[in-house]
């Protein structure tokens, strides 16, 4: 009987220890999301152990439970009340603390959003001095070239073109393991065209639309079958290797414009 008893409280304690895992990882969730949000982390404990308990809560208790220090609690509870996500309440002449709902979190993201949109432009204006200065960057991986496709997503504004040479294998334009996501979309959205000079096994499942035209290489040239590809686009040019995962990114105006005025001859003389 006493062994039984013995393996009830075990399995008792595992039961606990197991809820607790889930609880602290369900908690330590909430904190990194809430802190993406803009909340310090004092913040975002204090506001979640609030949010975790059914009745209001002193400070005193908010440290035991936040296993945050009292004076942390004094300084970090203002700044909750500012923010709409917790109130104060009197009881019995002390002061208690509850959580709002957390659609409160809403004007919190809505002004985060508003300080970003204020401060990209000086950003990008950062980014583009950076930009150019000529640089050579080399990818690998399976991230590789969808990293670069995206690149030539924001590198090129509404409705320009991008020139690309492609001997790769057909089967590479029938897998989505290249792209990014939603990259065709966001591609049309843009209205982004294309010009393109590949092989002719690659023509026919790339076949000519409004936003791309397709040219393919002469025949007196041999078979070309490298499986690898060129891209110039603003003021970049992306050489990709499909079979060992490796892009190779020149960003340099004179080159890239140099790339695209003999793409372009080319190109007017392929029929």
């Amino acid at each position: 009987m006493i062994v039984h008893l013995s393996n009830n409280c075990q399995t008792s304690k595992s039961i606990v220890m197991s809820t607790f895992s889930r609880s602290q990882k369900a908690i330590s969730e909430e904190e990194t999301l809430l802190q993406k949000l803009g909340l310090s982390r004092q913040e975002a404990l204090i506001y979640i152990t609030l949010l975790s308990e059914p009745e209001s809560l002193t400070v005193g208790e908010l440290s035991r439970l936040s296993a945050l220090h009292r004076p942390t609690v004094y300084r970090t509870v203002p700044n909750l009340i500012d923010k709409g996500l917790i109130t104060k309440e009197l009881h019995s002449k002390r002061t208690r603390y509850r959580a709002e709902s957390p659609r409160k979190l809403r004007p919190v993201f809505d002004q985060l959003r508003e300080e970003i949109e204020a401060s990209l432009p000086q950003l990008e204006k950062t980014f583009d001095h950076k930009q150019e200065h000529p640089s050579v960057k080399m990818l690998e991986g399976k991230r590789a070239v969808s990293f670069m496709l995206f690149d030539v997503l924001h590198t090129l504004s509404q409705g320009e073109t991008y020139y690309r040479y492609s001997s790769a294998d057909p089967s590479v334009y029938g897998s989505t393991g290249h792209l990014p996501r939603n990259y065709k979309k966001l591609r049309d959205l843009k209205q982004i065209k294309r010009l393109v000079i590949t092989t002719s096994a690659v023509a026919k499942v790339q076949e000519p639309t409004s936003a791309r035209e397709v040219k393919i290489f002469p025949v007196n040239y041999g078979v070309i079958d490298h499986n690898v590809s060129q891209f110039i686009y603003g003021n970049k040019v992306a050489f990709v290797d499909y079979t060992n995962e490796i892009v190779l990114m020149i960003q340099h105006d004179k080159i890239a414009k140099f790339q695209a005025q003999i793409f372009k001859m080319l190109f007017d003389r392929l029929n």
